[in-house]
């Protein structure tokens, strides 16, 4: 009962956390801006170009499907399953709060693939690895080319710099993962508990899980569709900015894209409602946009991303195999989450 009880004060928690932290972002927003001038840019907007950035959207999807199969070093990962499991995994990260649609995520595609969710999870977290090394990549070569001055995004760098320390430190996990996997045997044979045991298991699974990140095999593919995914994203970004005909330079654009994925990383409302919106668009203004068509461009593209990750997650939800459905995964999440 007592375990059950501190379950849902963790929920409470982290839903009371989520909406003081999206709360304020929305009310500092609309303190500074004007909203009939927000309104009035989107009555100018150019539809054409906002759909064109939503099938770009939706390409740069199906390049994180296949580029995931090269995080499974032993084990062959068809498109479509890959895809499906991919796009659940994201819309449930923009209806749950807590970024639970990682582990719906491992725990759609473990069923499918038969193998053990830990190190599923552990392909996941090299992914957002990837992915985070790639917009620091980008951010810090195109900024600092064709931006202003590194002082207009001072927190965008802090976090590319947090990615690279992240790389080092998986890096450094892999190379001396032996003498790790030793110690964890002998701490399993020490203690000899039943739980312990358990955690310790998952550990080892979850660093096995992270080693394709470093095959030298693999390197080449990984980092060419990570590269493949956020050119194409960034063009999507590009054409956002276009729709309300503002020609924004690559910097601009790097600022744009890693402002906006970086600040969903916070705590916050299912999908970083709020805080995308709050820090995206501060970080734009930074560099001489008016708040009113930096924060359009963010609810545009903020929307486009919506879109493109709900409409087929919602068609999967709905029509998915009973053998791997969300709910399922979802309740496993939340106890993996508790």
């Amino acid at each position: 009962m007592k375990s059950r009880h501190r379950a849902i004060f963790k929920k409470i928690l982290r839903l009371a956390l989520g909406l003081s932290i999206s709360g304020w972002c929305v009310y500092s927003l609309v303190g500074q801006v004007n909203g009939k001038e927000v309104l009035n840019h989107f009555e100018a907007i150019n539809l054409n170009l906002v759909i064109l950035a939503f099938i770009v959207t939706v390409l740069s999807y199906f390049l994180r499907a296949y580029r995931w199969k090269f995080l499974f070093a032993d084990t062959k990962l068809p498109f479509f399953v890959s895809y499906r499991s991919l796009i659940i995994g994201f819309f449930m990260n923009n209806i749950l709060p807590g970024r639970i649609g990682e582990f719906v995520r491992a725990h759609s595609l473990g069923v499918v693939l038969g193998k053990s969710k830990t190190s599923v999870l552990a392909t996941v977290a090299a992914e957002r690895l990837a992915d985070g090394l790639t917009i620091s990549f980008l951010f810090a070569i195109l900024f600092s080319l064709f931006g202003g001055s590194s002082g207009s995004a001072g927190l965008i760098f802090g976090v590319a710099y947090m990615f690279a320390l992240a790389c080092i430190l998986t890096f450094i996990t892999l190379y001396f993962r032996k003498p790790i996997f030793d110690l964890i045997r002998r701490l399993d044979e020490k203690l000899g508990k039943k739980g312990i045991s358990y955690l310790l298991v998952r550990v080892e699974r979850f660093i096995v899980g992270l080693e394709p990140l470093f095959m030298p095999r693999l390197i080449p593919s990984i980092v060419l569709f990570s590269l493949a995914v956020w050119g194409v994203e960034l063009l999507a970004y590009s054409l956002v900015a276009k729709s309300f005909s503002q020609n924004l330079d690559l910097g601009s654009l790097s600022l744009f894209l890693a402002a906006v994925n970086f600040s969903s990383l916070l705590p916050a409302l299912p999908g970083g409602v709020g805080t995308i919106e709050k820090i995206a668009t501060a970080s734009l203004t930074k560099i001489g946009l008016p708040s009113e068509i930096a924060l359009s461009l963010v609810i545009t593209q903020h929307a486009i991303q919506y879109l493109a990750v709900g409409i087929p997650g919602l068609v999967f939800t709905i029509f998915g195999k009973k053998n791997s459905k969300p709910e399922q995964a979802t309740s496993v999440a939340e106890q993996v989450v508790i």
